[in-house]
């Protein structure tokens, strides 16, 4: 298992619990980090990544903001993370803008249709 902290806490996707639900012929959605996708797309180089976003770093910060869960510093930390993680956008396969939330899951979901592998 590869594990990571982030923001104090640790998150980690076991490897072989990946491999054996693709070697049943299962398809495999994780909800993961910039980090953690780069190494998923090393480890599995098919793997369709989509990177979903606030419309803008000022909505993400009032979106953090308002849910009053944490201090200043860990608020200041989260958004110089995300400042840094959007420049990976460019690099996902999809980009799904979170502005409203029905058309975002539509378009999410649109996405992942197009991209299922059925067997």
């Amino acid at each position: 298992m590869e594990s990571e902290r982030l923001f104090g806490n640790y998150y980690g996707t076991p490897n072989k619990n990946v491999r054996d639900l693709l070697r049943t012929g299962k398809n495999v959605l994780l909800c993961i980090d910039v980090n953690g996708a780069k190494n998923v797309c090393r480890r599995f180089p098919k793997a369709v990544t989509i990177f979903i976003k606030t419309k803008s770093l000022a909505v993400l910060a009032a979106r953090l903001k308002g849910r009053g869960s944490e201090q200043k510093s860990a608020l200041s930390q989260r958004l110089k993370t995300a400042k840094k993680e959007l420049r990976e956008a460019k690099k996902y396969k999809y980009v799904v803008i979170n502005d409203n939330l029905r058309v975002s899951y539509h378009e999410l979901e649109s996405v992942i249709a197009s991209e299922i592998s059925y067997v």
